[in-house]
C-alpha cells in the first residue's frame, strides 16, 4: 500500500530547527499509527526534486517541514498543488504559517494531519513563478536579495535580514514605476510596492495586515518615496502595520497587476529573489490547506 502522507523536509530550515521539530512529528506518526514518505530537500528552489516525489499516485497529503521558501518551492510543484497541504511551522520567519494556524502547539499543528479541516487559500503567479503569500518590489526585495546573498555561516537568517534592511534605510532611492491593474494605472515614484496575500513577510512585518488570504484578491499596497531621514520613523509603522492610513500610502483590491520600471529593480516572491524591469501578477486560483 502505498504512502498517503508525503513529508518534504527542509533540514536546513530554521538554523537546523526542523531536525528536532520533523523527529517529535515522526514520533506523532508512530503513536498514531501513521505511514509517510519523506522528501528532503537537497537545495534551495528544489522544485524539481519536490515535485518528483509528489508524482506518486498514493500522495493525498503534503507536509511541509520549512519555512516560508520550502512553502513556495511546494506551491510551485505542479503535482503538489493537487494535493491537500499541511504546514509545520519549522523556519526562521514562518509568516504564512502563523496566518494559517495562529498561536497552535507543535502538538497541535502535528494533529491537524488527522483532524484538520480544509480551507480553500488564494494563490498568484509572478513572472511565471506562483506565490501564496505575496510579492513585493523595491526597498523589501533589495532586501531579500542582500540577505539571500550574505552566505556568512556566523550570522542566523534573521540577523542578516536586519543587517540588510538597517543598510538600505540609509542607501536605497526609489524608483519611477508604471502599476497598472483592473481598475487603473498610475505614475509613480515608490520606495516599496507589495502585492500580498498574506498579512506579513520578513518574520513579522505587517505589511498588509487587512488581507484575507481567501476572498479572491490581493492587496496591491503602494508606499511612496521617503526621505532617507524619515525612514527610520516610518518602517517601524509598517512593522506593526500602521502605516496604511498615511498620506504616503495607498491600497485597493486586485485580481491582476503589471507593474513596470525604466530600470531593473529587485523582487521577491514568497521571500525568494526576482529581479525584472516589468512583473506581472495574477491571482491563479485556490489551494486545500489542512487548518
Amino acid at each position: 500500500m502505498l504512502d498517503k502522507i508525503l513529508v518534504v523536509f527542509n533540514p536546513t530550515a530554521g538554523g537546523g530547527k526542523s531536525k528536532q521539530i520533523f523527529e517529535k512529528f515522526n514520533q506523532f506518526c508512530h503513536e498514531n499509527g501513521l505511514t509517510f514518505k519523506v522528501y528532503t530537500t537537497q537545495k534551495a528552489n528544489d522544485v524539481d526534486g519536490i515535485n518528483g516525489a509528489a508524482a506518486d499516485v498514493g500522495i493525498e497529503i503534503v507536509s511541509i517541514f520549512g519555512g516560508d521558501g520550502t512553502l513556495n518551492d511546494v506551491v510551485n510543484s505542479e503535482n503538489c498543488r493537487a494535493k491537500k497541504l499541511h504546514i509545520v511551522g519549522s523556519g526562521s520567519g514562518n509568516d504564512f504559517y502563523r496566518l494559517l494556524y495562529n498561536e497552535i502547539s507543535l502538538q497541535q499543528s502535528f494533529e491537524k494531519i488527522i483532524n484538520g479541516v480544509l480551507k480553500p487559500i488564494d494563490y498568484g503567479i509572478c513572472n511565471q513563478k506562483y506565490f501564496i503569500n505575496g510579492v513585493g518590489i523595491g526597498f523589501d526585495g533589495q532586501v531579500a536579495y542582500e540577505t539571500a546573498s550574505n552566505t556568512s555561516k556566523f550570522i542566523s537568517g534573521k540577523t542578516k535580514y536586519w543587517l540588510s534592511i538597517l543598510k538600505n534605510v540609509l542607501v536605497y532611492k526609489s524608483a519611477e514605476y508604471t502599476i497598472k491593474s483592473e481598475k487603473d494605472s498610475i505614475n509613480t515614484r515608490a520606495f516599496m510596492i507589495s502585492v500580498a496575500n498574506g498579512t506579513d513577510y520578513g518574520g513579522g512585518f505587517k505589511v498588509s495586515p487587512q488581507s484575507v488570504p481567501n476572498d479572491k484578491y490581493f492587496n496591491l499596497i503602494v508606499i511612496n518615496k521617503m526621505l532617507p531621514i524619515l525612514r527610520p520613523f516610518r518602517i517601524p509603522l509598517v512593522e506593526k502595520g500602521a502605516h496604511l492610513n498615511k498620506t504616503y500610502v495607498t491600497q485597493k483590491m486586485v485580481k491582476k497587476a503589471k507593474i513596470s520600471c525604466t530600470k531593473e529593480q529587485k523582487a521577491h516572491v514568497d521571500g525568494e529573489v526576482l529581479s525584472g524591469k516589468v512583473f506581472e501578477i495574477e491571482w491563479v486560483g485556490q489551494l486545500n490547506f489542512l487548518v
